[in-house]
């Protein structure tokens, strides 16, 4: 499993995308998807290798901000929700699992720390115990 949130959930996706086979799942916290007008949905939609990894989308419905400048070189022209949307789409489209949700919050720690336990959920399903273990 490989998770990310921001930044480093559009990174968990790329990495995915890189190295197909390697990861069955990954999380993306607000993935920063709009990054260079949306490359990384432009790279799935241009070469559509479809993943065996399965796709886990949260966003916060506050996450509405377009032409956002975070360094005099970044500029981010659509909006958080938007791109993730659009990741969501590209992969749908092309026929990944992707289980998508939108939490009510925006682009901050406390947003994501609630929203972690559903993604957290789905990718490490409940496990009957080893009964061979003991609790020492």
């Amino acid at each position: 499993m490989l998770a990310g949130l921001s930044y480093t959930g559009l990174a968990a996706a790329f990495v995915a995308r890189e190295h197909p086979g390697l990861f069955q799942k990954v999380i993306s916290q607000s993935g920063s998807f709009w990054s260079n007008d949306c490359w990384l949905v432009e790279r799935f939609r241009k070469s559509p290798v479809r993943l065996a990894t399965e796709f886990y989308l949260d966003v916060g419905r506050l996450e509405i901000h377009e032409n956002v400048r975070h360094r005099e070189d970044v500029l981010q022209v659509v909006s958080q929700i938007e791109g993730v949307r659009r990741f969501r789409d590209i992969l749908l489209q092309l026929g990944h699992s992707v289980t998508y949700a939108e939490f009510y919050g925006g682009h901050d720690f406390e947003a994501w720390r609630k929203a972690l336990p559903e993604a957290l959920k789905w990718a490490l399903p409940n496990r009957m115990p080893d009964p061979g273990y003991a609790n020492t």
